[in-house]
């Protein structure tokens, strides 16, 4: 049986806690997501380092709402004190949390459910390279192998096929999305340099079967 302490960590883990389809993606520290689930559960105003997606590191004071887990990854849902906006920030990306024992009075989300400010906050985000897929198999079948995607990136088109939209800060994120596809797909208004790096990837995979049959 756990600890009474450590029970309480969980249950508030759990609380806070919206479930989206997850699955891999980077580890979170077990202290940290329960002092999160905490500062979330008691209204506490949180104080940490984070990295952004460009790779420069800020201080942030922020109100702490929700944990999200999906697409691979945990996500906060807060409120930014010191740019007065609502923010999601990757759980990854934040470190040195401190709770500063200041309670707030909670706002008013900007959408129906945290998993749907979520969905909001990643589709509007800009992306460093994005691409279209229309991929040989159903849509249906697209989410179930990519469950990373988000729904609305996947629509159904005729002859049982799918248009991917894919975007990326990475572009061996893309290259890894199109490859889990595992399916006939042609690509439109795709950047030049997403076609170097597959043409890349393709030659290795193909050196490395040559390889293997030559033994």
């Amino acid at each position: 049986m756990l600890p009474p302490r450590l029970r309480q960590r969980v249950a508030s883990v759990g609380r806070a806690t919206v479930g989206l389809p997850r699955r891999g993606g980077p580890p979170v520290d077990a202290d940290l997501l329960a002092e999160m689930a905490t500062a979330c559960r008691d209204h506490e105003v949180v104080v940490f380092e984070y990295r952004g997606r460009g790779g420069a590191a800020s201080s942030r004071w922020v109100e702490p709402y929700h944990l999200v887990t999906g697409y691979g990854l945990w996500y906060l849902i807060g409120y930014d004190l010191h740019r007065a906006d609502w923010r999601t920030f990757r759980l990854d990306r934040l470190t040195e949390l401190t709770l500063v024992r200041r309670r707030f009075d909670p706002r008013e989300l900007l959408a129906r459910s945290p998993a749907d400010m979520l969905r909001r906050s990643i589709s509007e985000a800009p992306y460093r390279y994005s691409a279209l897929a229309t991929v040989a198999v159903s849509a249906e079948t697209v989410r179930a192998r990519v469950p990373t995607l988000l729904p609305a990136k996947v629509t159904a088109v005729d002859g049982g096929r799918a248009a991917v939209a894919l975007a990326a800060d990475s572009l061996d994120r893309v290259v890894q999305d199109l490859v889990a596809l595992d399916g006939e797909f042609e690509l439109a208004d795709a950047p030049a340099e997403l076609l170097d790096r597959l043409d890349t990837v393709a030659e290795r995979l193909r050196a490395a079967s040559a390889r293997a049959r030559s033994k």
